[in-house]
């Protein structure tokens, strides 16, 4: 029968005996791709009511508990509801002043205990009530029970001097600055250039770390030619820079260490805060294209160099 179909499917396109066989094997793979489906759906795919029979019958089933529970849940909450209306319409109140009343008393008047010990414990422990409103800050009173207490509720008796003071004292002296400082000696002026790190650490605000890096950037720079050079110290703050600045000076300008511009290195050069190493290099080739520097103006001649930065680095350079 095989055959029979390639002579007619020969005969019909004209196809040669490769091409019939190629034609063949594509109807073949086209009615698998069409059938195959229809196959899978109807025969491997069991019926929707099947599939229903038992996981799904449980889920229902555990959906249906749920709901129950909801609903026993709420009708509960309500008779909850309903027992501290009940509670609250048994309260024997009389006037009071939650500042002295005691905790019998409290209870006496049928207030719920947790009620009674947190207003005991929020007087004692927080602080006295200044107001009847004040009763709202215990927690878990509601506005309906306040609103039944708040008639009977009448403060006689001002909060005494001590406690009222002791907590405002205490919090004024710790927020004063003055009470954690130890006590200072008297500071006397001092060189800038010459002081070492115990003389910085008197001043107020600069510890060991401070202190070491106002001297490791005076030792790059070579020495301080300005007070408003401080302003450049990594993290150094503007009050500390400004008590540094009451008690420093700069006299020592003949100390100040310099770098020879006609023989220092590309490497020496860079090394100086000022000087980053693109200048350096390029201070280098202008000397070794145009010789020596004769004077310190000639520097103004390298496009990089502005009139700030010539201002900036020429204390520390020399011929």
């Amino acid at each position: 029968m095989l055959k029979r179909l390639r002579i007619l499917v020969r005969n019909l396109f004209g196809f040669s005996q490769s091409e019939t066989n190629g034609f063949l094997v594509l109807c073949i793979l086209f009615l698998g791709v069409v059938i195959i489906p229809f196959f899978i759906q109807y025969y491997l795919i069991p019926e929707p009511s099947q599939v229903m029979t038992t996981d799904d019958k449980q889920e229902l089933d555990s959906m249906l508990a749920f709901l129950e529970r909801q609903k026993m849940n709420a009708s509960s909450d309500k008779n909850a509801k309903g027992s501290e209306k009940s509670s609250t319409a048994q309260l024997a109140l009389k006037t009071f002043d939650p500042n002295t009343i005691t905790l019998h008393a409290l209870l006496e008047m049928n207030f719920p205990e947790w009620l009674a010990e947190r207003l005991i414990n929020y007087r004692t422990k927080v602080t006295s009530f200044q107001k009847k409103e004040d009763l709202k800050k215990l927690y878990g009173l509601s506005e309906s029970l306040y609103k039944e207490i708040a008639p009977f509720v009448i403060i006689e008796t001002a909060p005494t001097k001590r406690e009222t003071s002791v907590y405002e004292s205490d919090k004024k002296e710790f927020d004063n600055k003055d009470f954690f400082r130890k006590p200072r000696e008297r500071l006397k002026p001092f060189d800038l250039n010459r002081a070492d790190s115990l003389t910085l650490q008197k001043i107020y605000g600069i510890g060991p770390a401070y202190a070491k890096r106002i001297i490791k950037y005076r030792d790059l720079l070579g020495g301080y030619v300005a007070l408003e050079q401080l302003q450049e110290v990594y993290g150094l703050k503007e009050p500390v820079v400004d008590s540094l600045k009451k008690y420093c000076f700069i006299t020592a300008k003949g100390s100040i260490e310099k770098l020879n511009v006609n023989e220092a290195d590309t490497k020496a050069l860079a090394k100086h805060p000022y000087i980053s190493y693109n200048l350096a290099k390029v201070i280098v080739s202008y000397r070794k294209q145009h010789g020596s520097l004769k004077q310190l103006d000639d520097l103004k001649k390298i496009k990089l160099i502005d009139e700030n930065l010539f201002i900036k680095i020429s204390p520390y350079l020399t011929l």
